[in-house]
């Protein structure tokens, strides 16, 4: 049955109902159409089976459209639920970054600070070893009995420790 064939029949059905409040003429006119499209009662019993098919594939189409929709709902919520924990995670790895980069930041300074102290301290020791080098010379020039002054040597060895330390020092 096709689509123009049913809104034709839905038409007739509904005017056949509403024929009680027409006038007698118009009532007599839908009646006589009434026959001419439904002659006997098998023509009318095919045609409402014909409506009931059509009305049921109507029916089976809604139902999987329905499901269809249904199942789209789902993957639209599966997929939002995805996006939500990934928006959660790239927060998580953005303030893990930030604490890398403020941990980064601070360890620089630090690390800053360190080598300007180093550089500092070898200056001092550098300092400290030619005072050392100028008062040994110093004690072994004005000292003729060197040997005899035990806190003269212990000096110098010290002088000599420290420079094997300032030598393994490398930066």
């Amino acid at each position: 049955m096709t689509d123009a064939e049913l809104a034709h029949t839905k038409e007739l059905a509904f005017w056949m109902t509403e024929r009680v409040f027409m006038n007698p003429i118009s009532a007599k006119f839908l009646t006589e159409d009434w026959r001419k499209v439904f002659p006997d009662e098998v023509a009318v019993a095919e045609r409402m089976k014909a409506l009931v098919e059509a009305l049921e594939a109507k029916d089976a189409r809604i139902a999987g459209m329905k499901a269809e929709r249904d199942e789209f709902r789902r993957r639209l919520n599966l997929d939002r639920d995805i996006l939500a924990d990934a928006d959660k995670r790239i927060a998580e790895l953005q303030e893990s970054n930030a604490q890398v980069i403020h941990s980064r930041d601070h360890y620089k300074h630090i690390s800053e600070e360190l080598m300007r102290r180093i550089h500092e301290l070898q200056s001092r020791a550098e300092a400290a070893e030619k005072c050392l080098s100028n008062l040994a010379a110093v004690s072994r020039r004005y000292l003729p009995d060197y040997d005899e002054h035990p806190e003269i040597q212990a000096a110098d060895d010290l002088l000599e420790q420290n420079s094997i330390v300032t030598a393994g020092i490398q930066i």
